[in-house]
């Protein structure tokens, strides 16, 4: 089998030759962006609908035994419903941010607590997450696609 470093290695010849822009740091302005985005998608009382503007209209996102979400309509449906019956305090973290052009890559995590409505019980939790942003004609960055899963929490 062929290790991560080496198929990562070879992603990034043919994307040289395929005259695709090489990975590299993104400039300052572009991490604020990102940062600025993750910022507001952790303001868990807003509503779903305002969360629209960080989001492509054909944006997907791919969550863990979750049928693909693709597009404003069923993202404002999958936050409406993630709203529903507990209180969530969450903050998303940057592990490695890649730029390719007008692609952004951001690789990161979400550390927070779930309380279920009327339990006493606030639950932590923590994801490991790829987020993908696309320059827009404005010079903006939205969210393209989010893929991200569920990491079992650290024993003490």
């Amino acid at each position: 089998m062929m290790g991560l470093g080496r198929l990562c290695g070879m992603v990034l010849v043919v994307m040289g030759c395929a005259g695709a822009p090489l990975p590299g740091a993104p400039a300052d302005a572009d991490r604020a962006m990102v940062e600025a985005v993750l910022a507001d998608l952790d303001r868990t009382t807003l509503p779903a609908r305002e969360h629209l503007r960080n989001y492509e209209p054909g944006a997907v996102i791919l969550a863990p035994g979750l049928a693909e979400i693709r597009g404003h309509a069923a993202i404002e449906e999958h936050l409406a419903a993630s709203q529903q019956g507990v209180s969530v305090t969450m903050r998303h973290e940057i592990v490695e941010l890649t730029a390719f052009g007008d692609l952004v890559v951001a690789q990161g995590r979400v550390v927070g607590v779930a309380q279920p409505d009327g339990d006493a019980n606030a639950y932590p939790f923590e994801t490991k997450n790829i987020i993908m942003l696309r320059r827009q004609g404005d010079g903006t960055l939205k969210i393209w696609k989010v893929i991200y899963n569920a990491a079992p929490q650290k024993l003490n």
